[in-house]
């Protein structure tokens, strides 16, 4: 396992849970289709408040001690938000820019 891969893991990991919380805030624009339903109109706009807090608390845990080189242990957080894909960190990112590591060679001879 190489350290890009680890870290396009962990970024595809994070995005596929920051995309079911964008989902949940379907719910509030639902919640305006039946406006004579106040129970519905109540849980549609829960649903989008639980939705409002997965995306907060997903950012602030990935932000926070998430998407690390394996190696060194420091944060690539705005690196790999910044480059590549949604779910990819930037084929043209080769060596980590804390350790100078070969970010394509496996971890455990890297």
């Amino acid at each position: 396992m190489t350290i890009r891969y680890e870290l396009n893991r962990q970024k595809r990991n994070m995005m596929i849970i920051i995309f079911f919380g964008i989902l949940f805030l379907f719910g509030m624009p639902l919640s305006f289709f039946h406006p004579n339903s106040e129970k519905l109109f109540i849980i549609l706009n829960i649903i989008s408040l639980i939705g409002v807090g997965i995306i907060a608390v997903t950012s602030w845990y990935t932000r926070s001690f998430g998407l690390k080189c394996p190696k060194c242990k420091k944060k690539w957080r705005d690196i790999v938000f910044v480059s590549g894909t949604l779910f990819a960190i930037s084929k043209n990112i080769h060596f980590c820019p804390f350790c100078g590591t070969n970010i394509d060679k496996n971890i455990e001879t890297a």
